[in-house]
């Protein structure tokens, strides 16, 4: 019973202080009204062909806890998931596309919020 007590304890100590959270700051002189409803986040890693307004940067905050195991990581490893994750800040933002940043150790970190015009 001892040792499953033990392990338990380690196993929620090791999930329970990992963190992901965002953080938006706003760019440039532009303001837009948040996309309510149904909004589509684009993802570019290039200049869009349309013309596009920038709205803000948004910095991914990731921590692991002391023996870095950290599971929430997952949401940053590919373009398509990051994208997920920041979805609701884009479009809060008024946003409806991002600028993908290089990955850093394999994780995306990073992304500038743009505002594509149709």
């Amino acid at each position: 019973m001892k040792k499953y007590l033990i392990g338990s304890l380690l196993v929620l100590g090791m999930t329970g202080c990992s963190s992901l959270q965002t953080d938006f700051t706003k760019t440039g002189d532009s303001s837009f009204e948040p996309i309510v409803g149904d909004c589509e986040v684009s993802i570019y890693t290039t200049s869009p062909k349309k013309p596009f307004v920038e709205v803000g940067i948004i910095d991914a905050d990731l921590f692991c806890g002391p023996f870095q195991f950290c599971g929430v990581k997952d949401n940053l490893k590919t373009a398509s998931k990051f994208r997920d994750f920041v979805k609701n800040d884009v479009c809060k933002a008024g946003g409806n596309a991002i600028f993908l940043w290089e990955s850093t150790f394999n994780l995306y970190m990073k992304a500038t919020v743009i505002k594509v015009e149709d």
